[in-house]
């Protein structure tokens, strides 16, 4: 049995763009229909705020913040995202 991904929503945060094309095209390879990018940790918790995310998959370095602050910020007890899948 395969796996269906075509319905997976994901969200890369990464600062570097030529890191961005090859998840994506990763990503479509695995039958993903939708990968959003963003590049700080502030524009992906704004992104997980209106979209609905099901995997995130991050960079530790990005820039001014740590993917770790990111994680930090979702993984709080009172976060609806406090078990969402992430990858770093």
């Amino acid at each position: 049995m395969a796996l269906a991904f075509d319905k997976v929503r994901f969200l890369l945060i990464e600062d570097h763009e030529p890191s961005i094309q090859i998840l994506r095209t990763l990503l479509k390879a695995l039958g993903v229909q939708e990968a959003a990018a963003v590049r700080t940790v502030a524009a992906g918790l704004a992104k997980l705020e209106t979209d609905r995310i099901d995997i995130v998959i991050l960079d530790l370095l990005l820039g001014a913040d740590s993917g770790l602050d990111f994680l930090a910020a979702i993984r709080r007890e009172d976060s609806r995202h406090a078990f969402l899948p992430c990858w770093c």
